[in-house]
């Protein structure tokens, strides 16, 4: 594979990229991976064909090649100015090591609500991605990131959610965060019956729970945040209880 430092990819970030864990093989939220995907793909201007991407019988072959077990899997889509076709490829490394809790610093970066590009998974990732590094420096597990109103929003790994009052809560997607896979499967669970709303850094000092989801990691508790909360862990059974049900089931062996 070869990339051309002419190319977009390079120059402006023009691409996109989609991460999942797999489960006995079978890549986790595939399906809603590679909508996301195709819809962030016509926001760029990225002309790509269902058909041009792997499906998840395609990710299991990949993992079966492999021969490690399961993977956190990452594919990615970059636009290329000399091929007809964009470019499509994937690589893998081993899922992380379970955490029991995780602390949050807050990020010095803040989201805009009129930032298009802050919503959709684009290779032009490098506020997160400071945004994290910057966290971990300091000894945390990743970075919270703020609205311009100093809302919540999300991390720059994954979407927050906090138990408050006894409903469990998710930031509302309009203030400009990026809506993962998992956060989409636990607003659709009628069982846990989650629900959108503003929260501010007062609400997760008060929560009884709060917790950190994406398709890599699944769910764990955040029992630390940077000025407003230092709580010990206190379990996540319903959440958790709703995450296992979206997990994929692998065929009989």
């Amino acid at each position: 594979m070869a990339i051309s430092p002419d190319d977009e990819l390079v120059l402006y970030g023009r691409g996109l990229f989609e991460t999942t864990r797999t489960f006995g093989g079978i890549p986790w939220l595939w399906r809603e991976h590679i909508d996301r995907m195709r819809q962030a793909a016509e926001v760029l201007g990225i002309r790509i064909a269902a058909t041009e991407l792997p499906s998840a019988d395609d990710v299991a072959s990949f993992i079966r090649i492999l021969g490690q077990g399961d993977q956190a899997v990452r594919l990615n889509v970059g636009y290329t100015t000399r091929n007809a076709c964009p470019m499509v490829w994937m690589r893998a490394r081993p899922v992380p090591t379970p955490r029991r809790s995780v602390g949050l610093g807050i990020a010095r970066y803040r989201a805009f609500h009129a930032d298009a590009w802050a919503t959709i998974k684009s290779m032009n990732y490098l506020a997160r991605h400071l945004s994290f590094e910057e966290a971990t420096k300091e000894g945390w597990d990743d970075a919270l990131i703020l609205s311009e109103a100093g809302n919540v929003l999300e991390t720059a790994h994954g979407n927050i959610f906090a138990r408050i009052d006894g409903v469990w809560q998710t930031p509302t997607a309009g203030a400009g965060l990026l809506a993962g896979t998992v956060r989409q499967a636990l607003l659709a669970d009628r069982l846990i019956n989650v629900r959108e709303a503003a929260m501010t850094l007062d609400d997760l000092t008060n929560a009884e729970i709060v917790a950190v989801t994406n398709s890599v990691r699944g769910v764990e508790e955040v029992t630390k945040i940077a000025g407003c909360r230092d709580q010990p862990a206190r379990g996540l059974f319903e959440i958790d209880s709703a995450i296992t049900r979206t997990w994929p089931v692998p065929p009989p062996a």
